[in-house]
């Protein structure tokens, strides 16, 4: 033992960080910087007054974050029911908008100003945030690259017209009808946002359920209605 390890022992100085482990720190401090359920979380601060949050609002929480964060939030927002408010119709327009900006290659979140001050109610928002913030968590800690071809370029245009469907149909009133789109939306988003190859297979699984599901019932409607004719 040298006289520096003694006088380090006898004053315990704590020993430095070795550059291997602040690498390692690193990259742990910024996946919690990323972290996509902490982002959400983040939503429960805004509003004021113990009222809801304007989407206005609700944007400029995530406003550092890619267009297709915003298209996960709002396709979570349309799956969870809320009495007096159409969730499904108010978030499933907004996905129709936001997925054709990301259709033309936009990168930023632009709501019409007819519906910026459109509130949220607080008890939905406290709904859709017990619900989705334990789930997020511990999918995002399952993601990561792969499959990347998925994600790239060429199939973000199929992706959008896909986020695009699935957003008109979760406007419809269709009954039971918001659980498959929204979950297809938040998968696709998701596989956008992680390039997450996986994910993308799963929404595009995803949307052709719901697919089958509003041919189903518009197969069940016409039957129904050649028979009373």
């Amino acid at each position: 033992m040298t006289e520096t390890d003694v006088r380090r022992i006898m004053t315990k100085e704590p020993t430095p960080l070795s550059a291997a482990a602040m690498t390692r720190a690193a990259p742990a401090t910024a996946a919690a910087a990323k972290s996509l359920s902490l982002t959400l979380a983040r939503l429960r601060r805004a509003g004021r007054d113990g009222n809801g949050p304007t989407l206005s609002e609700m944007t400029s929480a995530f406003a550092d974050r890619a267009l297709p964060f915003a298209i996960l939030v709002f396709g979570l927002f349309g799956t969870v029911p809320s009495p007096g408010l159409p969730t499904g119709a108010i978030f499933g327009s907004l996905i129709v908008l936001l997925a054709a900006r990301l259709l033309i290659g936009r990168k930023t979140v632009h709501l019409p100003r007819f519906v910026r001050n459109r509130r949220v109610p607080r008890r939905a928002l406290e709904a859709v945030l017990r619900r989705s913030v334990p789930v997020l968590r511990r999918v995002e800690r399952r993601t990561r690259p792969r499959l990347t071809v998925l994600t790239s370029k060429p199939l973000v245009i199929v992706t959008a017209l896909l986020l695009i469907a699935m957003g008109a149909v979760l406007a419809l009133p269709i009954p039971f009808g918001n659980s498959l789109p929204g979950t297809a939306i938040v998968a696709l988003s998701l596989g956008l946002l992680t390039r997450d190859g996986l994910g993308m297979i799963a929404g595009y699984v995803l949307c052709a359920g719901s697919a089958a599901y509003v041919a189903a019932l518009a197969w069940g409607a016409g039957g129904l209605a050649a028979m009373m004719a």
